[in-house]
């Protein structure tokens, strides 16, 4: 993990410090809200979704001169499988 990206955040928290809408992340990671609102509940979500949120979420980091997650476990989804 990065050092000054903080250890294991939660989804919701990850989206927070970014002060973005939950549709705006699901638009970019090409999920429905659902799917979102979903995974910052703790809801088992798929590899392939927390990849997506994670490389959608880091876009916003980028975009906003962040530091960027290095790894989709820098996130505490509840990952089901691994597809």
């Amino acid at each position: 993990m990065t050092q000054g990206v903080a250890a294991r955040m939660r989804p919701k928290d990850a989206r927070s410090m970014l002060r973005i809408p939950i549709t705006k992340l699901a638009s970019k990671a090409g999920l429905s809200h659902v799917t979102v609102i979903e995974s910052e509940r703790g809801k088992p979500i798929r590899l392939s979704t927390a990849y997506a949120l994670f490389n959608a979420l880091n876009f916003f980091r980028r975009e906003q001169g962040m530091e960027l997650l290095e790894d989709v476990r820098d996130v505490e989804w509840n990952i089901s499988g691994e597809d």
